[in-house]
This record gives C-alpha cells, sequence and structure tokens, in this order.
C-alpha cells in the first residue's frame, strides 16, 4: 500500500514526494510486499435452468481464484490470501 500526504499550499513538489509501503508489524524495519499469482483455470461450480429467455439448457456458474502473499522485506514473515472471481456461462438455446 503506497500512501502520499502534503498540506495544501505547502509548496511540495511532486517529485519530493516518495512513495513508503506498509512497515513490518514483527520487526519494525522491513516493508510488506504483495506477491500476485496467475489466475487458475476456470471450474464448474453449480448449474441451473437458463435466466436469459432461452427455451432449453443451462446457466453455468464458475470460479477461478488466485494466491495473494503478502511478505516482510526483511524477515520473511508474511501471509496469504485466495482472491476468487465468479462468473456466468449462458449454455441456452432455442
Amino acid at each position: 500500500m503506497l500512501s502520499y500526504s502534503t498540506a495544501v499550499g505547502s509548496g511540495v513538489k511532486a517529485a519530493d514526494i516518495q512513495p513508503r509501503g506498509q512497515i513490518c508489524g514483527n520487526c519494525g524495519v522491513g516493508t510488506i510486499r504483495a506477491t500476485v499469482g496467475t489466475w487458475g483455470s476456470w471450474y464448474n461450480i453449480n448449474e441451473y435452468r437458463c435466466k436469459h429467455g432461452k427455451g432449453h439448457g443451462n446457466d453455468i456458474v464458475q470460479e477461478h481464484a488466485r494466491t495473494v502473499t503478502y511478505k516482510c522485506t526483511t524477515c520473511g514473515i508474511g501471509t496469504s490470501k485466495i482472491e476468487k472471481q465468479t462468473r456466468i456461462v449462458c449454455k441456452g438455446y432455442n
């Protein structure tokens, strides 16, 4: 996470602003960096009758995921979370 702050009218130039990362809560020295994995393949999680006005067929609910890892640049302590996206694929037909 980057944060910037300056008082209005303080005369600070954009070139003087330095981005800062979140400081590690474990060692207090390193900054936390995020490593974002690639999205995995879509897989089916549900199926129901088409809701798009088609007379036959189903809608397929699909999901895919990726892992985001947050890790300290100094002590290496970190955590990971899984992010998911969902989509509906219409397989209906007339």
